[in-house]
């Protein structure tokens, strides 16, 4: 089975980052967190990598996030933002809670709507955070109910505008376990959007929900630093099967098993037991190296006591 997780990937120092985001977004433990070793091809390309903190996993509300410290060739424009959905709380405890991440996590940032009530209750917001990454607020999400806290959204603007829905049959053809959610499109056409647009819809990568929805404005880049999907995969099947599909209209990074689809979104396909073994100088030096993460060689480096899965 492939386990997933949104990556926000730095140029520099992560740790005052964990530290914002396991403050501001409340309901945050943190799994692991890995260092660079002192010396290796690839940290003395980058010295300030040396000993300095590579990767932070985080639970947040039951939902995993990572934080990666990387070179800064690796950063790209995207289009990945996150919906903090609050109807996965007790009904009683909403208002508040919403109320609190949304001062947290403001600070520093930028309101784009002010987090509101409306009749019924419903309750919506969003803002730009310290880093430019953007949140939304929500107690309310379309369709069916989901649980989940913390979820993606892959949103489609600029030259990929009114793409979401042939993105969305595209990434649901890409997993052997998936399934798309309910469609909604936009009532009416403003120039932008049109009536065959996605307002909203979802769809599962395994266990995981991730909005798909074309938007009617520009997604500016991220300053210093980039957002991606990370798959891990338990076999060389599953990685090879994904990075053809991927890859094939894309483009390769070059690194760290960093692709670019068709679409502007950037996936990390890698096995399951890399982030276990990238404090060894060795290992890591063989994952950076290559586009595409070679599995079968990778295990013979990693350590037999680190190939577990990653606790996410």
């Amino acid at each position: 089975m492939i386990r997933s997780t949104p990556i926000l990937w730095f140029r520099d120092d992560i740790d005052p980052v964990v530290e914002f985001y396991t403050h501001a977004l409340g309901d945050v433990r943190e799994v692991t967190r890995m260092t660079y070793p002192a010396h290796s091809w690839f940290v003395d390309i980058e010295p300030s990598l040396s000993n300095a903190t590579m990767a932070a996993f985080l639970s947040v509300g039951g939902s995993p996030l990572t934080i990666i410290r990387g070179r800064s060739e690796l950063l790209r424009e995207e289009h990945i933002t996150f919906t903090l959905n609050f109807q996965s709380l007790p009904a009683t405890d909403v208002a508040e809670a919403m109320t609190k991440t949304w001062n947290r996590l403001v600070a520093g940032g930028t309101v784009i709507d002010q987090l509101t009530e409306y009749e019924g209750g419903r309750m919506y917001g969003r803002l730009t955070d310290r880093y430019g990454i953007h949140w939304n607020f929500l107690n309310a999400i379309p369709g069916e109910v989901v649980d989940q806290f913390l979820i993606t959204n892959f949103l489609f603007s600029g030259k990929n505008q009114n793409k979401a829905a042939e993105a969305l049959n595209f990434y649901v053809d890409s997993f052997s376990e998936t399934r798309k959610g309910d469609v909604f499109y936009y009532p009416e056409s403003d120039g932008l959007v049109t009536t065959e647009s996605i307002m909203y819809s979802e769809f599962m990568i395994h266990d995981t929900y991730v909005i798909v929805n074309d938007v009617g404005y520009e997604i500016p880049d991220h300053s210093g630093m980039s957002v991606m999907f990370g798959l891990f995969c338990e076999t060389a099947d599953e990685l090879n099967q994904l990075w053809e599909h991927f890859s094939s209209s894309g483009a390769e990074y070059g690194h760290f098993g960093i692709v670019t689809d068709k679409y502007d979104l950037n996936w990390l396909i890698c096995p399951y037991f890399v982030w276990n073994n990238c404090e060894d100088s060795q290992f890591i030096d063989a994952f950076a190296a290559h586009g595409k993460a070679d599995f079968e060689m990778l295990k013979q480096l990693a350590r037999p006591s680190l190939t577990r899965q990653p606790e996410m």
